[in-house]
């Protein structure tokens, strides 16, 4: 009875250390989808790029705007909104729908990322950045692949990615394999040493993201799918961003961004292939925390009360045997 009670005590000790490892990818989860919504525009229905005020490399590109840009004013409709409107799905119909009827108004298309919605594309192309417009000094952008055929990209981690997923989707299985392990053999346990990295210095941390998803859709084990998802999420932000950079050593470096914050949260939807949509959804955005927190503690709670009646059982069971052995106490 004695060691009964003392691990009833121990029990009660570490429920908060149960609660915590319970509650770890859920809590991430709930932080990256409050960093988009936090990022969300209402006047312009679009999420921005980024939370960085700092000025943006496309000024260099479009002098004409006179060095307005900042990654906080530019929002771009392929590929961060896009891969918002799917993320964001499953957590706030509304705000999902809202970028969806944005993104169609623009009417515009990326030739690319939307095989991430199960549609397919005729070949890997070199992408145009395209300007849409002033929007109250707020500048939409958009990334569309119409140009050259893109004769290399298989030496690009995304780009493989992209298209394995293409040819899963076109039931082209031999080839979709071969262009997802020519992506996979890139990661070096720091993140996907391609051709982009070593021109930049840098790993592109949605890269990581996206080959989770990849391997999610396409139904491929990775014997260290853990270590890479734990590597992603050690690129999360106090903010519930995921860091878009990582230096040489594979260290988080700078702001947080939409795209690769989108596709973190792709990574875990509950059915991926292809991604859900808003039609798939009703209700508004729930407060993921307070639902994760409450359903620990009703887990928690239940368990309490398994211990406490078998506690119980087990004394009156003892009480029992006592008195059928003549042993009982009388006052």
């Amino acid at each position: 009875m004695r060691k009964t009670i003392f691990f009833f005590l121990i029990t009660l000790l570490t429920f908060p250390t149960m609660q915590n490892v319970f509650c770890a990818d859920e809590i991430r989860i709930s932080k990256a989808v409050n960093y988009l919504l936090n990022q969300y525009n209402d006047e312009l229905s679009l999420i921005c790029e980024s939370e960085d005020q700092g000025r943006h490399f496309l000024n260099d590109q479009f002098p004409s705007l006179n060095d307005s840009l900042t990654f906080q004013n530019v929002f771009w409709l392929y590929s961060d909104n896009y891969f918002a409107y799917l993320a964001l799905a499953p957590y706030s119909r509304c705000i999902s729908k809202k970028i969806k009827q944005k993104l169609d108004g623009f009417g515009l298309k990326s030739n690319l990322y939307e095989v991430l919605g199960g549609e397919t594309f005729d070949s890997v192309r070199h992408g145009n950045t395209v300007y849409v417009g002033n929007f109250s000094s707020k500048y939409v952008f958009s990334m569309i692949h119409n140009r050259s055929v893109f004769s290399d990209f298989d030496q690009y981690a995304d780009l493989c990615l992209y298209y394995a997923l293409n040819e899963f989707f076109r039931s082209h299985l031999s080839e979709a394999e071969r262009y997802f392990w020519k992506a996979y053999n890139m990661f070096d346990g720091k993140g996907l040493r391609d051709k982009a990295f070593n021109e930049t210095g840098y790993y592109a941390n949605y890269k990581l993201a996206l080959l989770l998803y990849a391997s999610k859709v396409m139904g491929i084990k990775m014997q260290n799918r853990k270590e890479i998802e734990n590597l992603l999420w050690s690129k999360q932000k106090e903010n519930g961003g995921i860091t878009s950079l990582s230096d040489q050593h594979g260290n988080p470096i700078g702001s947080a961004n939409c795209e690769t914050t989108s596709l973190t949260l792709l990574v875990y939807q509950p059915d991926t292939t292809p991604p859900n949509t808003v039609d798939d959804y009703d209700g508004e955005w729930q407060n993921v925390d307070f639902i994760i927190t409450l359903t620990a503690w009703v887990i928690i709670l239940l368990t309490l009360i398994a211990l406490v009646t078998a506690i119980t059982a087990l004394w009156k069971k003892r009480e029992t045997q006592n008195i059928l052995q003549g042993t009982t106490r009388h006052p």
